[in-house]
């Protein structure tokens, strides 16, 4: 995605053209992105627990699916119940790693 996204949209096949114009449709504010090293598309799925070529080269798959459903109840816990406890800052602090942006 990093080499669809540094050219025009002209220049890439349908699929990525698609991608990014669903992708830029979501930014809108309140909106969240993270993004978490040693991660694919297969690694947000319970497949990745299973079969060692789901994964990147040296992820830590149980850390990683910890580390998706914090993110994941953090956001559900502001946004659904109105729990505003700071969570998800709280991650990105302990895991400076990740690139998690409120756009």
């Amino acid at each position: 995605m990093k080499e669809a996204y540094s050219q025009q949209p002209g220049n890439r096949d349908e699929l990525f053209v698609e991608s990014y114009l669903r992708n830029k449709t979501i930014e809108k504010p309140g909106v969240y992105t993270a993004i978490i090293p040693k991660t694919n598309h297969g690694s947000f799925t319970d497949l990745a627990a299973v079969s060692p070529i789901i994964n990147e080269s040296g992820a830590k798959v149980n850390a990683i699916f910890k580390l998706i459903n914090e993110l994941s109840l953090g956001f559900f816990n502001k946004n659904l119940k109105g729990i505003n406890d700071n969570k998800l800052e709280e991650i990105q602090k302990e895991h400076p790693e990740i690139n998690l942006t409120l756009h």
